[in-house]
């Protein structure tokens, strides 16, 4: 069990490198299939908890995933639940060389910080010391196997803005600022702490001249190309049939109401704003609509007469092909920094038309709804 504060030293040829990814990679993919028990076979040997082959597929992946956003997501999703895996399957003993390995290198990392340096950094590091040396000294209690996820015998206390998915679920107490976390919880709390590191490193990796010269060279380049290729054919990949341009009349009467709503006032209108084109644009992709289906959807579309009434866009697809097909390229990770862009749950719609014109996502569908009065108006 490690909590990958350190890469691995030394040389290791590029077929061995290979292997490290492809067999992590195959872990990864599978975590799903491990959790039912489920039989899978991999080359054990690159896959080893803390050796040097385990911990090279990790960082190996972590500098890929900073080059290839289509990566990115799912590798720290997977890292971040096969952490969790891992720590459902520990014992007691293996738990506490796990945290005095872990508190041995947060001190180191701590020493190493300059005198000024980002607090945010410093903070998590002091929280994570504090979290493992408390947590090693109820150890036999948090992993025994009675012990409950509703256990509230036992507390760490740790700064609230580093445990706000928490907070938003309302799972912990607050108390000066400080979110008491319940030793029932505490599991939890390591593997969002493991995730935060994860985020952390990446992010510093970015700004070390190592990045640069690791993914300048020309051996990175090709495995991150393989790699993120891989990733991008099966995010594009619908799990239903493609869907046509002709087909969205017929399909509409399926969509969520914001979705059916923004369609009947496409139809209508003949135009969106840019939010509500934009939404709707990633909604057809994520049901299975290709680039060359949503460019002919939107020029049938825009190539018709707009209503002026409206007060939304006035432009036309023949004014503007270059700026609308660019626009939805980019949305399907073909132009612009070639992020794999997906659309926002319905939670996200709302929060975002709150400040945005989205021709009024949230409140239309409900407008055959009758109002309440106000006091003035009874």
């Amino acid at each position: 069990m490690t909590f990958y504060f350190k890469p691995p030293r030394g040389n290791i040829s590029l077929h061995s490198l290979r292997e490290c990814i492809e067999q992590r990679i195959k872990l990864l993919s599978s975590l799903d299939l491990l959790k039912t028990g489920e039989e899978i076979h991999f080359n054990i040997e690159y896959l080893l908890e803390g050796t040097a082959l385990d911990r090279t597929g990790h960082f190996v992946l972590r500098l890929i995933a900073l080059s290839s956003l289509e990566f990115q997501d799912f590798f720290i999703s997977s890292e971040r639940d096969l952490f969790e895996l891992r720590l459902n399957h520990l014992k007691v003993k293996e738990f506490l060389l796990l945290a005095r390995t872990v508190i041995r290198h947060a001190n180191e990392s701590l020493n190493k910080l300059p005198q000024v340096s980002d607090k945010k950094i410093y903070e998590f590091l002091q929280t994570l010391t504090y979290v493992f040396q408390e947590i090693a000294l109820l150890a036999n209690h948090m992993f025994n196997t009675l012990h409950s996820e509703d256990c509230t015998s036992h507390y760490v206390t740790i700064p609230f803005t580093l445990c706000l998915s928490f907070i938003h679920k309302r799972e912990v107490n607050l108390r000066f600022g400080q979110a008491l976390i319940p030793c029932g919880k505490w599991k939890k709390l390591l593997v969002l702490l493991f995730e935060k590191h994860l985020k952390a490193g990446m992010e510093e990796l970015t700004k070390t001249n190592c990045f640069k010269k690791s993914i300048d060279d020309p051996r990175i380049e090709a495995l991150a190309r393989e790699v993120g290729a891989r990733f991008k054919r099966k995010d594009h990949k619908s799990l239903t049939e493609e869907i046509q341009a002709c087909d969205v009349d017929r399909e509409s009467s399926f969509f969520p109401p914001c979705m059916a709503h923004l369609h009947r006032e496409l139809r209508a209108k003949h135009r969106l704003t840019h939010e509500s084109r934009r939404l709707y644009t990633l909604f057809l992709k994520d049901i299975g609509m290709s680039v060359g289906e949503a460019i002919n959807f939107w020029k049938e579309e825009y190539s018709k007469p707009h209503s002026h009434n409206h007060g939304g866009c006035t432009h036309s697809w023949q004014e503007n092909v270059r700026k609308y097909t660019y626009g939805i390229r980019h949305m399907y990770g073909l132009e612009g920094g070639r992020y794999n862009y997906r659309g926002p749950s319905c939670v996200g719609i709302q929060v975002v038309a709150k400040f945005r014109n989205i021709e009024t996502v949230i409140d239309k569908p409900r407008s055959g709804r009758p109002k309440k009065k106000s006091p003035q108006q009874e």
